[in-house]
């Protein structure tokens, strides 16, 4: 329904692959072009850079930890209802942790040169992606170390476009626009 009324798509993959949700995104993309629409997908997930892979790892699982906790909390109130659109949604997100978060590209967690490939294998999942919306402070991350990831993925993870990662050196990163046009990071503090 939502690509026929023109709607856009946001999806958040979480507890399922988003190889898995690939049929979904299709039949949205099938539905809008048949109405005449341009269909445009966006993805919301989580996003830490760190120098490594296992800095990052660490950063990322703590704080997707008790991004987990809050969110099991919430469902807590789903315990005696079921629904059709959620079937056992509460019993799924009670079996996983941050490694299934992380593992499952549910998060781009890593190195620059790990979340440059989790990019491309996640545009690649979807089936091409029109804009990411990064989550940097998930789990109440500390502003200072959200800012550090925004850093690296503007300074490390965006001028690989031009060393043959497989992310074009002109034009959009992949999808069909542009992954970003240059990370604006405030300076100072909010008053």
């Amino acid at each position: 329904m939502a690509g026929r009324q023109r709607l856009r798509t946001a999806d958040a993959p979480s507890l399922e692959p988003p190889a898995r949700m690939r049929p979904l995104v299709d039949r949205y993309r099938d539905a809008a072009t048949a109405a005449g629409h341009t269909p445009r997908i966006a993805i919301t997930l989580p996003l830490a850079v760190a120098d490594t892979d296992t800095e990052a790892e660490h950063l990322a699982d703590r704080h997707i930890a008790r991004h987990l906790e809050v969110w099991r909390e919430a469902v807590e109130s789903w315990n005696e209802h079921e629904s059709d659109e959620y079937p056992d949604f509460g019993r799924k997100l009670a079996g996983i942790g941050p490694e299934h978060i992380r593992d499952g590209n549910a998060a781009i967690v890593g190195s620059p040169a790990t979340v440059a490939t989790r990019i491309l294998r996640l545009v690649r999942d979807f089936g091409g992606v029109d804009q990411f919306l990064w989550q940097v402070d998930i789990g109440a991350m500390p502003p200072a170390q959200a800012h550090r990831s925004i850093e690296l993925f503007r300074d490390a993870v965006v001028p690989l476009r031009g060393e043959g990662r497989g992310l074009p050196r002109r034009g959009p990163l992949p999808g069909r626009r542009r992954l970003t046009e240059r990370c604006r990071i405030p300076t100072g503090s909010r008053s």
